[in-house]
């Protein structure tokens, strides 16, 4: 919307103790004098029934294109002001003057006056938002991670009926976890360690038609939104661009840094290990104490 199509009006509320704290005749002067709104109009209450129908008669009658309410917090009464048809700005004259400073006092007035100068000034460098219609758009997903968070997430999209491209820096899948040799109890009847599930759950990702998985491959650059995400991938083969729709992002942990372990006492013993060394020890079949 030009700025020349702008028809402002400004509505002071009167209601929640605004009237009795603050000179609205000042007020009112101060908008259609220094601040030349052409309309400006005092409310009992703006977000009461009568109170909204005044503005909104306004408005339907193509007087207002931006009203700019001058009342409470705009963190409250956002639905009925939003349902109003036009452009609303909000001057907290409530919560920011009325209620935090002394009634009656010439600052808490030129504070009231200041709120309402910072909204009109707001409404003129407000434009009405182009509408979105309708543009291309991808349903394919981009998963990027191939341990379980990222498999598993390929999986289930792929029985939605979406297109899948699964990406993994590394040249297998698996992450961390497919390293384990056991896994804690995840099925009936929950009792001992169990087998890791993490094969089984590659070997069903590499075999559904849906899912492509694109091993030694990163993400250098995304560009675009929901919908349509333009991504660049670099593998040893160059670069490749593709669109998604959404992208998925499961790309894991790294081990802690055993440098800074020392203070914990690593290092002072063979006993002493992390999850990473104690998992290769179980993989490897041996004991410790």
């Amino acid at each position: 919307m030009a700025a020349t199509e702008k028809k402002q009006a400004v509505y002071l509320c009167e209601g929640c103790g605004i009237s009795d704290a603050i000179s609205l005749d000042e007020l009112e002067q101060a908008v259609t004098g220094e601040m030349r709104v052409p309309l400006c109009r005092r409310i009992d209450a703006c977000c009461g029934e009568d109170g909204l129908a005044q503005i909104k008669k306004d408005i339907d009658k193509g007087e207002v294109t931006q009203a700019i309410i001058a009342a409470c917090s705009p963190r409250v009464m956002c639905e009925e002001f939003d349902a109003l048809g036009a452009q609303v700005i909000r001057a907290n004259l409530r919560e920011q003057v009325i209620w935090s400073q002394p009634a009656g006092d010439e600052n808490t007035q030129m504070l009231a006056t200041d709120h309402v100068r910072m909204a009109v000034a707001k409404a003129a460098k407000t434009e009405k938002p182009a509408a979105h219609g309708p543009g291309a758009s991808s349903m394919k997903l981009l998963v990027v991670g191939g341990g379980v968070t990222g498999l598993s997430a390929a999986r289930e999209a792929s029985k939605t009926g979406a297109d899948v491209v699964l990406v993994e820096k590394t040249g297998e899948l698996g992450g961390w976890a497919g390293k384990w040799s056991k896994h804690i109890p995840y099925a009936s009847p929950y009792r001992g360690l169990q087998e890791n599930p993490l094969p089984d759950l590659i070997k069903e990702v590499m075999g559904d038609k849906a899912i492509t998985v694109k091993t030694n491959t990163t993400v250098a650059r995304t560009e675009g939104g929901p919908g349509e995400f333009a991504v660049q991938l670099q593998n040893g083969k160059g670069d490749e661009w593709d669109v998604f729709g959404a992208i998925v992002v499961a790309t894991g942990w790294r081990p802690y840094d055993t440098a800074k372990l020392e203070p914990l006492g690593y290092g002072s013993s063979p006993d002493i290990v992390t999850d990473i060394e104690f998992e290769d020890i179980l993989s490897a079949g041996l004991s410790k104490k």
